[in-house]
């Protein structure tokens, strides 16, 4: 059954566009953090936090424990598994602000192309200036580099890392958990990710919670290294592998940096492109794409292997 929901699930976010539109509003997630906020009115912040955080998988795993056997059964268990999947855990379509980011090069769009970039590399406040500061329709773009984001720190090589981590964050962790513990544990990883980072635009939501960043740092460790050896299989494995054996982080990072830095180190790894540095961070993307393009190739071929690793366990019975 999770294999089948698995398939229905990415046939459904590729071809079914409301999907993006329902993730675009945060309507699940914004429901939640007023629901734990009135719930913290009465019961104070922790219970409340206890509540919810537990509360909802529980609910589920009682709904799937009173289901009748057989063919009812299988049907409860589907739809509650592509209700948690698809209205709480979906991603937000990284894929989609890819496609736009490279409409926005071939078009020379400058107001696009920041706001693409910064949304991709997750930083709200530096998108609002990005608009802020984009040229007007009037403005006439003169050459590449004026439709680069000005005072742009960030190189294409490290949005390419960025595109790899929310392969991780907005698809894999979720279905990895899923596969391994059903809808229960995949709602429960991701109501951990939206406690320990609730979003900074929703005046409603207090700061995140450290002891729930610490417990998905550490539900991310074992999701984190699978992802990097299905990278390794879709990449270069011999540079990734490399990478992953060689590589150092900081002993003192705490656990959430390791995991992020493994994925990324072994995900540019094995992209395979060649190593541009030195390139300068003004050039408009549309002439260095082909890293954003094989970020994206590569976390949508990890997925398609991981989906063949369940078909595979599947069969052999270890999965059902």
């Amino acid at each position: 059954m999770k294999l089948i929901t698995l398939i229905i699930v990415l046939l459904l976010e590729r071809f079914w566009p409301v999907l993006s539109r329902l993730r675009a509003d945060r309507a699940a997630e914004q429901f939640l953090q007023r629901a734990h906020q009135r719930l913290a009115e009465v019961v104070g912040h922790t219970l409340a936090t206890i509540l919810l955080w537990l509360g909802l998988p529980l609910i589920v795993l009682g709904v799937l424990n009173v289901a009748p056997h057989g063919l009812m059964g299988a049907l409860v268990y589907m739809a509650a598994s592509l209700v948690v999947l698809l209205l709480l855990l979906a991603p937000r379509g990284a894929h989609h602000q890819v496609d736009a980011l490279q409409r926005a090069c071939a078009e020379e769009d400058a107001a696009g192309i920041q706001t693409a970039w910064a949304t991709l590399a997750g930083n709200i406040e530096l998108a609002g200036a990005f608009a802020a500061s984009a040229p007007t329709e009037h403005e006439a773009i003169e050459n590449a580099a004026d439709a680069a984001p000005k005072n742009q720190l960030i190189s294409v090589q490290t949005l390419a890392g960025r595109i790899i981590i929310l392969g991780f964050r907005e698809w894999f962790a979720v279905l990895f958990w899923f596969v391994l513990t059903g809808p229960a544990g995949a709602l429960l990883y991701r109501l951990t990710d939206w406690f320990a980072h609730p979003p900074r635009s929703d005046s409603l939501t207090d700061a995140g919670c450290p002891r729930m960043a610490q417990w998905q740092a550490f539900m991310d460790w074992p999701a984190a290294r699978v992802y990097a050896a299905l990278l390794l299989l879709a990449g270069g494995f011999n540079r990734g592998l490399t990478a992953w054996i060689e590589g150092a982080t900081d002993e003192n990072a705490h656990l959430a940096k390791k995991n992020t830095a493994l994925i990324q180190r072994v995900g540019h790894a094995a992209l395979e492109l060649e190593r541009e540095d030195d390139c300068v961070q003004t050039v408009c993307l549309a002439d260095q794409s082909q890293w954003i393009k094989a970020a994206s190739a590569i976390v949508l071929r990890a997925l398609l292997l991981g989906l063949g690793l369940v078909a595979l366990l599947t069969l052999s019975s270890w999965i059902r």
